[in-house]
């Protein structure tokens, strides 16, 4: 399939990122009514809606095994063990972002029930989850896009070639009768995702829809 990309849409993010490597020091941020920290070079929710999109929405449920896929801050595995799980695994391939998630677990005291570990998607992840969850950085690119800074890991998918690793390899991951959450936005890739769940044997179901 054809994906298709904004240069004007990938000039804005790029912008948005920048002044996200500017933060200097630690920031406060609340969600749901919990307050978390964010740390210097991880992807803001400051800067980008998704978290105040997603999580007052969120399906959480009582499970016993919750993996995130790029936690950035954290708050979304501390927020998963607050509303029902008993283990959550947090990857992230940034190590600003793995520092920062274990602080909001520490802030939480939740430290116990988080193991954090640094990973490129499945790279270091191992066992089975009920629930599988990533906030996709949906905004695509040529696949010869180059990263200026970390924070643009967390927004581009040059390609889309994550995503496809992605469902490709989530399914081995997945406990029996497991779901897999994945945070998109209709900029160029809702068509392909929905081709890859097909490929790879998912019954795709959207559950949210945020229009702006």
């Amino acid at each position: 399939m054809n994906i298709q990309y904004s240069e004007d849409q990938i000039l804005k993010s790029k912008e948005i990122s920048k002044k996200n490597m500017d933060i200097k020091g630690p920031v406060d941020f609340e969600l749901c009514g919990e307050k978390f920290v964010i740390l210097p070079q991880v992807f803001s929710p400051l800067l980008f809606p998704s978290a105040k999109i997603y999580y007052p929405n969120f399906p959480y449920k009582v499970e016993d095994r919750f993996l995130e896929i790029g936690c950035g801050a954290g708050y979304g595995s501390v927020l998963a063990i607050k509303n029902g799980a008993k283990h959550v695994v947090a990857t992230d391939i940034n190590p600003a972002a793995i520092e920062n998630t274990k602080l909001n677990a520490r802030l939480h005291n939740v430290e116990d029930k988080i193991e954090v570990i640094e990973s490129d998607l499945f790279e270091n992840v191992n066992g089975k989850y009920s629930t599988i969850y990533w906030n996709h950085p949906f905004i695509t690119a040529p696949e010869d896009f180059k990263f200026d800074n970390v924070v643009e890991r967390a927004i581009f998918d040059p390609g889309y070639k994550l995503l496809s690793k992605f469902i490709s390899e989530a399914g081995g991951y997945l406990s029996p009768g497991g779901r897999v959450l994945v945070g998109l936005a209709d900029v160029g890739g809702l068509e392909y995702f929905r081709q890859l769940a097909k490929q790879y044997g998912f019954i795709e179901r959207e559950i949210l829809r945020e229009k702006g």
